[in-house]
């Protein structure tokens, strides 16, 4: 009997989760694209805070399209899929932190802050956030692998310091931080 109802119940989870992932990679994927397109237009290419969204969106729809669960026995698939996903997750969150510190020196009192709010100073620092993650996440290439076995993954580091740095670097570069901010 109790076989029987953890069945349905793992059934019922898989039907949700199915369906819900669907409608969040359709929504997610729409969302971005049009913030892509409202974002871009040459309106709001004055404002600072509009290349911090966008680049936001841009990163995030990569995120998306690459978050797709794609078969990663290649190697060199892997590596870059990782690569990918390491760069452009904590992009889209910082682009978001950009734009609140913008937004903030914006309307700041100080004559002094408030010239940090331009659109040189937004592609530096979206600049710099990508160079950033690109130097923290390059261990990738060395530390995932395509084809591991025993692994719940295809693409999966290959021993426990490299799955340690990359879990610990995610934690403290991409979570923590941003939620502080």
């Amino acid at each position: 009997m109790s076989s029987n109802l953890d069945f349905i119940s793992s059934l019922n989870y898989a039907t949700i989760n199915r369906h819900a992932a669907a409608l969040l990679l359709l929504f997610g994927t729409i969302g971005n694209l049009l913030n892509i397109c409202v974002l871009t237009e040459r309106s709001f290419q004055q404002n600072p805070c509009s290349i911090y969204l966008s680049w936001s969106s841009i990163t995030s729809l990569i995120f998306i399209c690459y978050n797709v669960n794609w078969p990663n026995e290649n190697d060199i698939a892997c590596k870059v899929r990782q690569l990918f996903l390491n760069v452009t997750w904590p992009m889209g969150i910082w682009c978001l932190v950009g734009a609140n510190i913008d937004r903030y020196f914006c309307s700041h009192s100080s004559m002094t802050l408030r010239q940090f709010s331009t659109n040189q100073m937004a592609k530096r620092f979206i600049l710099g956030i990508f160079v950033l993650f690109l130097l923290l996440f390059i261990e990738v290439v060395y530390c995932f692998e395509g084809s591991i076995p025993n692994v719940p993954v295809l693409c999966y580091g290959r021993n426990i310091p490299c799955r340690l740095y990359n879990d610990w670097a995610a934690l403290l570069f991409d979570i923590i931080p941003p939620i502080g901010t």
